[in-house]
């Protein structure tokens, strides 16, 4: 004899046939006459027999005589891995080579549809090269009952009477919380059992332990794990490693044991990048956060990272990572869609809004861990994400719904349906605050869908209250308001308190607030000329209590529409997108295929929405002066310049139509947004695509665009009235309407 334990006996054996050394496992005699027991014995030599893998152990047969049966099984020279680890913690390299090939083995098997479903350090043999062997595979399920006491490293496998709900299974130690409840083991229970083991290994000491198996079972469904036994030479991405594997609610735990071998592989590879991202000492904090930098062109993140710093901490440190991995690219929206990066409230995750080559926009998510990003499913055509205060959600806005999907996957659920959204934010009791429309104030939605509730309503003075950001408790929520004609760089941020909707300005002259905890009090973030200032506020008293200090320049800024780009999560890390501000001024340039480029403007200015004609020989932009944008054309043969609108408003958005003879645009000329369109050759004078008739088939003004809740078209295009939950969808000759919409 060999072993013994709750899965059977192991003795060594001769195959007197084959003249090799084997192992025998053999159920106890006293369990030999239970015909149940003895059934699930035999389905363990199918399943560890449809295994074949270099770090699984083999089966060579099954064997009976006299009423006793036995697995025949391949016998692995070596010692345990619960040996190693009692002379104490492994370093940090060899636990993960032994990990990785823990992990390489459990994604074999989860590949072909087995759990382990009893993963622990009695059943990992090392052996003396380092190859390491995985034994019992599938056992666990095929046994019932045990023994009282005894130590939890080798106390027999665990179980209640079978049940519709399923049956405990695992050593106690490292049982997931859903086997310690009774619910069905799947390859999730065997991760978070992986990260128990991981966990041990790197700290030399159990993670759950207890007098009797009930005490541990306490412990592993309440106890969160004491972080700080870990060694300090634990790089961040293990420790982040860790967290994903050991985290309660299965749905948020790492989904496959191959995303963490993975992870340890990319360790493994580079060591010395992980050991230079160790955090900073931690102390006291005064104003911590992470930043990292996305380029609004989409092309590098650069990521400034400091820790919580304390008096005597060192300076943040740079670096850079590529954000477009794998054919992904950050998608460049209009300013008004708000920021096109966020963080999960625990810092740990990335999503952006982000487009596969040749693909259309939709969510991405990434763990800053990781080098690759995964679309979401369910956020086609998505934009302005933020989380749910758990991270478990991400909310996003489409045209004319605000929905929200599980980050677990899932389809995306639609919990209001605003017209025209300008941000929104998630409180901890499950209330969304959003935006609706671009002329309206606050409104307030459950996260599980209902009818929305004004919060706030703009003065007759006042445009928009807009970007709002919820502060710590809940009761109350940041946002900007407008003037009307003004800028929002000029707007007001201001607090409302959701049980009345009182407001209260905080600071004039900024916009797109944002809230950290830091030091004694907070600091309150906004955005005013591509510049972040913070400023230290009293989130209980909900009053400044200081004077705002610039604290990062070239911050990518919407200007007009008030937003900026850049996010920040509960933990202090803030994400932006390096750039100057929506009137920024820039040289108007044309590049060549070669790369080669010729400046088409002597003079600089505030350049946006540049279109070509259709012939390619007229441009169509627009220019700021001002508060103020006007649609001009330039003419690429002659270099020369001419002005299309004079209102001295906001004219956006130029596009031309087929011909070539006309230009379309939006405008807020008449108070709300709408569209209109000039003759290119500066006749005619601009005119509101609407004149009381109505028409519902014929060409196409705007071809290959999709158009969503825009008033009717002038007649003379034959284009039909669009509701306002209309819409349609344009093909180049025709219209097509899906009045179920």
């Amino acid at each position: 004899m060999i072993g013994a334990g709750g899965m059977g006996e192991v003795y060594r054996a001769t195959d007197t046939k084959l003249h090799r050394e084997v192992a025998l496992k053999i159920l106890p005699e006293a369990f030999a006459q239970d015909r149940e027991r003895m059934a699930r014995f035999e389905r363990e030599a199918q399943v560890l027999a449809s295994l074949n893998h270099p770090n699984i152990a083999a089966i060579y047969g099954l064997e009976e005589e006299d009423g006793t049966r036995a697995l025949v099984l391949e016998l692995v020279e070596g010692s345990t891995l619960r040996e190693r680890i009692a002379a104490g913690s492994i370093p940090v390299d060899e636990a993960l080579a032994i990990a990785k090939q823990i992990a390489e083995a459990l994604e074999a098997a989860h590949e072909v549809g087995i759990i382990h479903r009893d993963v622990k350090p009695a059943n990992v043999i090392v052996k003396e090269d380092g190859h390491v062997i995985v034994l019992d595979f599938g056992l666990a399920k095929a046994l019932e009952g045990g023994a009282d006491g005894g130590e939890m490293e080798t106390s027999p496998t665990l179980s209640f009477a079978a049940t519709r709900a399923g049956v405990i299974l695992g050593t106690t130690s490292y049982m997931s919380p859903e086997q310690a409840r009774g619910h069905k083991a799947d390859r999730r229970s065997d991760i978070w059992s992986f990260g128990v083991l991981l966990f041990e290994m790197l700290s030399g000491k159990r993670l759950f332990t207890g007098d009797t198996p009930s005490d541990v079972l306490a412990q592993v469904l309440t106890t969160e794990p004491d972080w700080e036994v870990l060694n300090r030479n634990v790089p961040p991405s293990v420790r982040t490693l860790l967290r994903r594997c050991l985290t309660r609610e299965r749905k948020n735990r790492l989904q496959a044991i191959g995303e963490a071998r993975i992870a340890i592989e990319e360790y493994l590879a580079d060591p010395d990048l992980a050991r230079h991202l160790e955090p900073i000492a931690t102390g006291h904090p005064r104003l911590p956060w992470v930043v990292s930098g996305l380029l609004a062109a989409a092309f590098l993140t650069s990521l400034w990272i400091a820790s919580r710093s304390s008096a005597d901490s060192t300076s943040p440190m740079r670096l850079s990572v590529e954000l477009d991995s794998e054919g992904v690219e950050l998608f460049e929206m209009a300013p008004q869609d708000g920021a096109r990066a966020v963080l999960s409230p625990d810092g740990n995750t990335l999503a952006f809004v982000g487009r596969a080559t040749g693909g259309g926009r939709q969510i991405y998510v990434r763990s800053l861990d990781q080098l690759n990003a995964t679309p979401l499913p369910g956020t086609e055509g998505g934009w302005a994400p933020f989380f749910s205060p758990d991270g478990r959600w991400l909310a996003f806005f489409t045209n004319g719904a605000l929905k929200k999907v599980s980050l677990s996957g899932g389809a995306a659920f639609t919990i209001a349906e605003p017209p025209d959204a300008r941000g929104g934010a998630w409180g901890p009791d499950g209330t969304i605050v959003f935006t609706p429309s671009v002329n309206t104030g606050l409104y307030r939605v459950s996260a599980s869908g209902g009818t929305p509730v004004e919060l706030t309503q703009p003065d007759d003075d006042e445009r928009s209250h807009r970007w709002p950001w919820f502060l710590p408790g809940g009761k109350a929520v940041l946002c900007v308001s407008q003037a009307q004609g003004g800028t929002y760089d000029d707007g007001n941020v201001e607090v409302v308190l959701l049980d009345t909707g009182e407001r209260k300005v905080l600071h004039q002259g900024g916009t797109f607030p944002h809230y950290i905890s830091s030091g004694p009090h907070g600091h309150l973030l906004f955005s005013r000329a591509a510049t972040l200032f913070a400023t230290p506020f009293d989130a209980e008293r909900l009053e400044v209590i200081g004077e705002p200090t610039a604290v990062l320049e070239g911050v990518r800024s919407g200007g007009l529409n008030g937003s900026a780009q850049y996010a920040v999560s509960t933990s202090g890390t803030l994400i932006y997108a390096r750039g100057g501000s929506f009137g920024s001024k820039l040289a108007l340039t044309r590049a060549d295929r070669s790369g080669v480029t010729t400046m088409l403007s002597a003079d600089p200015a505030e350049f946006s929405d540049p279109h070509l004609s259709p012939d390619e020989t007229l441009l169509a932009v627009t220019i700021g002066v001002g508060t103020g944008r006007n649609v001009h054309v330039f003419d690429l043969e002659r270099g020369t310049m001419s002005r299309l609108t004079f209102d001295g408003i906001v004219n956006l958005s130029p596009i031309w139509s087929p011909d070539g003879q006309r230009i379309a645009f939006t405008s807020n000329q008449d108070g709300d947004s709408n569209v209109y369109w000039t003759r290119s050759d500066s006749g005619g004078g601009a005119r509101a695509a609407d004149d009381g008739r109505e028409t519902h088939t014929a060409n196409i003004l705007f071809p290959g665009r999709e158009v969503h809740g825009l008033p009717r078209i002038e007649p003379g295009d034959q284009m039909g009235r669009l509701g306002a939950s209309t819409r349609w969808r344009q093909r180049p000759d025709t219209v097509s309407h899906d009045s179920s919409q």
